[in-house]
């Protein structure tokens, strides 16, 4: 039933005051697990929820049935009406223990009148509260039998809370622990199983309502249609959402101004041209609009309309894969399970036979998913979910290629030197052990389930929406939010079983993995930004004595001399058509600088070469630079030697010195320039012998690599 009416009783008597270890008597703990409750009731109340409010043990007498002696120290303290935050602060700061007592059973009989008053023979889900020790006297024990029939009559459920009544069995017998134990705790707990209630301590209703409530959802079919195998057999199928992200209330906008009763207030919206007099444009007189190139395409809401595909719901198998073929990192949004019509029997024997023979091969089906008429249609695959007692299958969209990102990513094993050692791996391994939380962590523990844990960003909301409207019915104006709760810090710490049980790994891990911090060192920048400050500081400075100044007479006069300007810099964006470019000027001090500058640039490519294409980069101008220094063989030559020499001494570049080797180049020779002295032979003995120096020991990189390896 989506009504629901509950009447809590409240124990305030002087049996009440029996304390615990800690010094809590249990008039407080009700009073803590009271808050908890109507807190949660209060986040999920729905329009037509009922709750009224009874507390006993009072010096007052007020209520229905009080007559003469009868049902007396009892009194109403809220009739069944809507649950509102008035009734939270009383229960959190007005009530407190009285000197009394009263028959406790009396409290259930004014609770059922007031049920049976108000609800009538309307379709209520009826409940009583009780809330007790189980200390307080009862006289009426020969009523026992027909109150719990009058209960059952009017369909109203008991549960306790308070009264905690562990039994230990002795042979065929339950008894009660009396000296720990209430002594009405068998009555109440009579009274729960009579009327198939509960009985929960103080303790267990605690922790359970310190827990964040799921939302009940109405189970409801989001799909409605047929699972199509083929053009010839098809079947009748429900599919309902198992995973949908929860996400805390949306807050409506209200009048703060104080001056109505009504305090909701709607949007007006209303479009202006962006000119001058922001000219009102008639809501009718708009339409979308696309920019397409400079053009502005209006789209009325009939384009729209008309643009959408003309597809019917379905669902329908395309073809089927093995599962490994279906990567988990290509899975999108929520999973949809899809079961057979329950009042189809044949519709329910197919979709079992699928599943079962999907999960027998090991495969899972590719389809095309519609969910409603002219809806987009999605691909994605149904995977068998087999229990004992049912079989579904879930669906998981798949990504168009529109939907996937192609990323690059550095690789971590271009250095043997990055490589962990065995016993790295093994340290690793052992706290991945220690952390596993799909097993019991002790023989005390059971496994954590992601079921029990709770979004505390959601939880931490309703905290602060608790502690504003508190403050706002005191009328307190302080606008600050509340510092978040222990159970929300429990939610979002490890637990302390399991850093109990990993702390001797974790020492573990910090002495094999030694970290050090290292200060970056400063290079020289590439790219735009170099080329502008360096030719803002030859503004300032004037150029190297290097370089050809320019002069009144040297500047171009047209768009062909423009084009045909001196390039004084070799930049990181266009490297090798700017080393080309002032190669093919005649004259010797600007060759002479390219050849430099391209030098230069390959080795501050390759010390970013954990980056892939800064090392294609060095790469493309190494061949273009020894194809253009044929006739300066020896300034080659003695570049390349010195080169290598770099790239042997740091173990992070290996790898590339051995494409290198594998692209073959290597020194000019005296066949190709004449000014070389470098017969084939050496050239060739150059590219030899070329074995990485001995590795390190385990204690980590050397600095002057690690500082690379940081620019």
């Amino acid at each position: 039933m989506s009504k629901r009416a509950e009447v809590i009783c409240l124990d305030v008597g002087s049996t009440m005051d029996i304390r615990e270890k800690d010094g809590t008597n249990h008039f407080e703990l009700s009073i803590k697990a009271l808050v908890l409750l109507l807190e949660q009731k209060l986040r999920s109340l729905k329009k037509n929820d009922l709750t009224g409010f009874v507390i006993c043990g009072t010096r007052e007498t007020s209520n229905p049935l009080a007559e003469d002696d009868q049902y007396q120290n009892i009194k109403v303290l809220r009739n069944l009406t809507t649950l509102d935050l008035e009734l939270l602060l009383t229960v959190e700061h007005e009530l407190h223990l009285n000197s009394l007592k009263a028959d406790i059973l009396d409290v259930v009989v004014v609770a059922l009148e007031m049920l049976k008053a108000r609800i009538k023979k309307l379709k209520f889900e009826k409940k009583i509260l009780l809330v007790t020790n189980g200390y307080a006297p009862t006289s009426d024990l020969e009523q026992l039998g027909f109150i719990i029939e009058e209960l059952n009559r009017n369909d109203i459920e008991v549960q306790i809370l308070g009264v905690d009544f562990d039994e230990m069995e002795e042979g065929n017998e339950l008894k009660t622990n009396q000296k720990s134990k209430s002594p009405f705790s068998r009555v109440l707990k009579q009274l729960a199983e009579g009327t198939n209630g509960e009985m929960f301590s103080f303790s267990t209703a605690l922790q359970l309502l310190s827990k964040e409530r799921k939302q009940n959802i109405r189970q409801s079919p989001v799909f409605r249609g047929t699972l199509m195998l083929g053009p010839a057999f098809s079947f009748p199928v429900f599919a309902y959402a198992l995973t949908k992200e929860a996400k805390p209330p949306s807050l409506k906008m209200i009048s703060t101004d104080g001056n109505s009763d009504v305090s909701r207030v709607y949007l007006q919206r209303t479009y202006h041209l962006l000119d001058e007099d922001r000219t009102e444009v008639p809501k009718e007189d708009c339409a979308k609009g696309y920019k397409y190139g400079p053009t502005r395409i209006p789209w009325a809401k009939i384009d729209e309309e008309s643009m959408k595909l003309e597809t019917e719901k379905s669902l329908q198998i395309l073809s089927f894969t093995k599962s490994e073929n279906v990567p988990r990192r290509l899975w999108m949004n929520h999973v949809i399970a899809f079961v057979a019509d329950p009042s189809d029997v044949p519709a329910q024997t197919a979709l079992s036979s699928l599943a079962a023979g999907l999960h027998v091969t090991g495969t899972v089906a590719l389809v095309r998913f519609v969910r409603a008429d002219k809806a987009t249609p999605k691909v994605g695959f149904l995977s068998p979910h087999i229990k004992k007692n049912h079989s579904s299958l879930l669906y998981t969209e798949l990504p168009y290629a529109d939907d996937i990102r192609q990323y690059q990513f550095p690789s971590l094993s271009f250095s043997k030197k990055l490589q962990p050692s065995a016993e790295q791996e093994q340290a690793v391994a052992a706290l991945m052990a220690s952390k596993d939380l799909s097993k019991p962590c002790s023989e005390d523990s059971s496994g954590h389930s992601p079921e029990h844990v709770f979004n505390p960003a959601i939880r931490y909301f309703w905290q602060c929406i608790h502690q504003r409207a508190l403050d706002d019915l005191k009328g307190v104006k302080s606008r600050n939010l509340p510092a978040v709760g222990s159970i929300i810090k429990d939610f979002m710490a490890p637990f302390d079983l399991v850093k109990e049980t990993s702390k001797a790994q974790l020492l573990n891990i910090q002495e094999l993995f030694r970290l050090r911090k290292i200060e970056k060192r400063k290079t020289d920048k590439l790219g735009a930004s170099s080329y502008f400050q360096s030719t803002s500081k030859e503004a300032t400075e004037g150029p190297p004595p290097s370089k050809k100044r320019p002069t009144t007479e040297d500047l171009p006069r047209s768009i062909a001399e423009v084009s045909s300007a001196y390039f004084y810099k070799v930049g990181s964006v266009n490297p090798v058509a700017d080393f080309r470019t002032m190669c093919s000027w005649p004259e010797e001090g600007l060759v002479s600088e390219a050849i430099t500058q391209m030098c230069q640039l390959i080795e501050q490519f390759v010390e970013n070469s954990y980056n892939k294409d800064f090392t294609l980069r060095a790469f493309d101008c190494l061949a273009v630079l020894r194809k253009e220094c044929v006739a300066k063989a020896e300034s080659f030559n003695s570049w390349m030697k010195k080169f290598k020499e770099k790239l042997l001494t740091n173990r992070l570049y290996n790898d590339v010195w051995q494409q290198i080797v594998a692209d073959g180049v290597t020194l000019i020779t005296n066949d190709e320039a004449s000014d070389s002295n470098v017969s084939k032979e050496e050239a060739e003995e150059f590219l030899m012998g070329t074995e990485p120096h001995e590795q390190l020991d385990s204690g980590g990189l050397a600095e002057e690599e690690l500082m690379g390896l940081m620019d």
